[in-house]
């Protein structure tokens, strides 16, 4: 369970730099469609709002309110008898299982080993730039060849 700030942002920009995705968990959470979008897109600021929205993140508040919205949850949680909690967490993990979803982190994980390996042409610019000019000017770099993305 997550519960974010209002101020949050979320987002994979992985692609925009030629990296991968280590852990391909984003689809699990938000279905293909919404993680197609968000990771081919090298999204970096998707909203807290929207990240609610596509359910990435359960509960949206505000900042000053963070951790006590985590700490009444947990409270919450913690009330109920905790074999309980941990026989069902076991059985929505299991049924996660069931689905594919170990394989599929498997298979995300071979994939993304080999493109770090490779090492894509957009990563080799990047880590380039980063290296002589700094960070800054390989985000610059990064963000100026996708004018109007968000």
């Amino acid at each position: 369970m997550t519960i974010a700030s209002q101020a949050a942002v979320f987002g994979e920009p992985e692609l925009k730099f030629g990296a991968g995705i280590v852990v391909m968990l984003l689809p699990w959470l938000v279905g293909p469609k919404a993680a197609k979008e968000i990771i081919l897109t090298g999204a970096d600021r998707v909203s807290a709002e929207r990240a609610r929205e596509i359910g990435m993140v359960n509960r949206v508040v505000p900042a000053a309110e963070l951790d006590a919205s985590a700490l009444q949850l947990a409270r919450h949680v913690a009330e109920i008898d905790p074999e309980l909690v941990k026989q069902t967490k076991r059985a929505i993990n299991r049924m996660l299982e069931v689905q594919g979803m170990l394989q599929g982190l498997e298979a995300a994980l071979a994939i993304d080993l080999a493109i770090e390996g490779a090492g894509s042409p957009d990563k080799v610019r990047f880590m380039e730039i980063a290296r002589r000019e700094g960070l800054r000017r390989a985000l610059a770099w990064r963000e100026a060849r996708f004018p109007g993305a968000s």
